[in-house]
């Protein structure tokens, strides 16, 4: 349960970004529109750490992996705006919602230099962030959430 509400809270927000870019997500089906900037969203968690002993308590850490994929030729400057503005909208210290677990954005996400894969030109982006699960750690209040929770999680797969 708490992989979902990370993901969930970290692929919401990824989602929410203005303008939006169409989103390749984990195991949801998505094809690539030739010469159509999109981008790739993957969740990658780390080994929990259990930093003491006699209860529940433990630290989920992991990334969040942003692969933005340009049609190549056009120049950088776009794919590195859009860097910056995902760095930007996960800012260090943010603390994000969902399914009661606060997700905490640990540092300043690092962009990748540029790379050529296949027909695109590909810029990585980095989200690392925790969770303390197990614990009350006090949560940042969220936007609400709708009533049916479904609709608004089903475009990024849950």
């Amino acid at each position: 349960m708490s992989n979902k509400a990370i993901s969930i809270a970290m692929e919401t927000r990824l989602n929410s970004i203005q303008p939006p870019l169409a989103t390749a997500w984990e195991n949801v089906n998505f094809k690539p529109v030739a010469e159509q900037p999109f981008k790739v969203a993957n969740i990658l968690f780390a080994k929990p750490e259990n930093p003491s002993f006699g209860d529940d308590f433990f630290r989920q850490r992991g990334y969040l992996q942003v692969k933005l994929c340009w049609p190549q030729n056009v120049g950088k400057r776009a794919i590195f705006e859009r860097a910056e503005l995902i760095r930007q909208y996960f800012n260090r210290g943010l603390t994000l919602e969902a399914l009661g677990v606060a997700t905490i954005v640990e540092e300043t996400p690092e962009i990748t230099n540029g790379s050529i894969e296949d027909v695109w030109f590909t810029v990585i982006i980095r989200v690392r962030f925790f969770a303390n699960i197990g614990v009350d750690v006090g949560v940042i209040p969220a936007p609400p959430i709708p009533s049916n929770p479904n609709d608004q999680w089903a475009e990024i797969g849950w």
